[in-house]
């Protein structure tokens, strides 16, 4: 994703969107979520994953993300406004959880 809101703005103004008005909609959307959540960022952040598991694949949603590991469990953090987080609610997560309904069903790919 886009490092600031001119990045976003310069990526959005090549698909003919006004550069200035998605520029302001991009800093007003993360304004927002950052006033909710306190922890929430448009730009990468290292996350811990535990120790015995080995991470083949990460997947990005727009305001969650996934990771796959070697085992095929699934690990889910971010916004879990729609369910996105597959732990039954709508909680948000800081830092990644497993994703306890796949647990006893390994899996081969993710998705968000």
């Amino acid at each position: 994703g886009p490092a600031n809101s001119q990045e976003a703005a310069a990526i959005l103004a090549q698909s003919g969107v006004d550069g200035r008005k998605a520029e302001t909609e991009y800093r007003e959307f993360w304004d927002s979520v950052a006033s909710r959540t306190k922890w929430c960022t448009p730009c990468p952040i290292q996350v811990s994953i535990p120790d015995k598991e080995e991470v083949v694949s990460v997947a990005c949603g727009s305001d969650h993300t996934l990771a796959l590991t070697e085992r095929g469990l699934v690990y889910a953090w971010g916004l879990g406004s729609f369910g996105n987080l597959g732990n039954g609610g709508t909680d948000d997560a800081e830092t990644p959880r497993e994703i306890s309904y796949l647990s006893d069903k390994p899996c081969k790919g993710i998705a968000a």
